[in-house]
């Protein structure tokens, strides 16, 4: 029903039954946001193209979009619409949560790091972020600032801070915990057979 009456503001049935606001870039977005809880994501970023064309400032526009993208492994397309998002909203956690995660599987690590550790300065408790920093830290080569134990450890514990704070539904990290305790070894004992000669 609501896409039916979406259908009649944004683009009419014919028959002399116009559009009566095709530009309308909140109904685009609402548009967007039904069709990825049907799962339809072609249409969902069709749709919310659409509204961030028509208004550049819709946040929350650019966050979905840059979700749907992510999903779809357009990391580089969702950062643009994020640092955009930022710039209207430089307060909203979302943005800076989302762009964390794009900048990650970029391989940006050092910018991913700034974001979500900006998120958890604001607000510790999205548990998103702590598996969002957990996962950095397990798949980074090298975190500045950190020795190899180190970052597994901080890892570990972003990842048991994750696992206190998951809501129903969302990922069990046990499979990630156990990939620190393997790293952990694995370096521990290159560490104890020294340089190679």
């Amino acid at each position: 029903m609501a896409l039916y009456s979406l259908r009649a503001i944004l683009d009419g049935f014919g028959n002399g039954q116009p559009a009566q606001d095709e530009d309308n870039a909140e109904a685009h977005l609402l548009r967007g946001l039904i069709h990825l809880e049907l799962d339809d994501r072609a249409a969902a970023v069709s749709a919310l193209e659409r509204a961030v064309a028509l208004r550049p400032d819709l946040v929350t526009a650019r966050i979905h979009l840059a979700r749907a993208l992510l999903e779809s492994r357009s990391g580089a397309e969702a950062v643009v619409l994020l640092e955009g998002a930022k710039k209207f909203d430089p307060s909203n956690a979302a943005a800076h949560l989302m762009l964390g995660q794009a900048h990650r599987l970029n391989g940006s690590y050092a910018l991913a790091k700034q974001e979500l550790e900006w998120v958890l300065k604001h607000d510790a408790s999205p548990p998103e972020a702590h598996h969002g920093l957990g996962l950095l830290y397990l798949s980074a080569p090298r975190i500045a600032g950190l020795t190899p134990l180190a970052q597994v450890d901080a890892a570990k514990a972003t990842l048991e801070s994750y696992a206190r704070l998951r809501k129903k539904g969302q990922p069990d990290p046990a499979a990630l915990l156990r990939q620190t305790a393997v790293k952990r070894k694995l370096i521990e004992a290159r560490q104890r057979a020294g340089p190679v000669p």
